[in-house]
């Protein structure tokens, strides 16, 4: 399942949702040189994490890691 990004949507403006196989849907959103998510475990929202983005960790590669935890969630 790709992530949910409306098609006008730039890329440092986008917040993106997956949701794996338990329906617990993951969020991302860029936020400067960081791709930042969260997904709800039980009844809360875990910590906020953060993938730096640059070079090597494009915010491509990044987004393809946290949807693709998102989906085996």
């Amino acid at each position: 399942m790709m992530p949910n990004v409306a098609a006008n949507a730039r890329a440092d403006l986008a917040i993106t949702t997956s949701i794996g196989t338990g329906y617990r849907p993951t969020f991302s959103w860029r936020d400067g040189t960081t791709l930042k998510y969260s997904r709800l475990e039980g009844a809360d929202w875990a910590a906020t994490r953060a993938i730096p983005i640059d070079d090597v960790m494009t915010y491509d590669k990044a987004l393809a890691l946290v949807t693709g935890m998102g989906q085996r969630n």
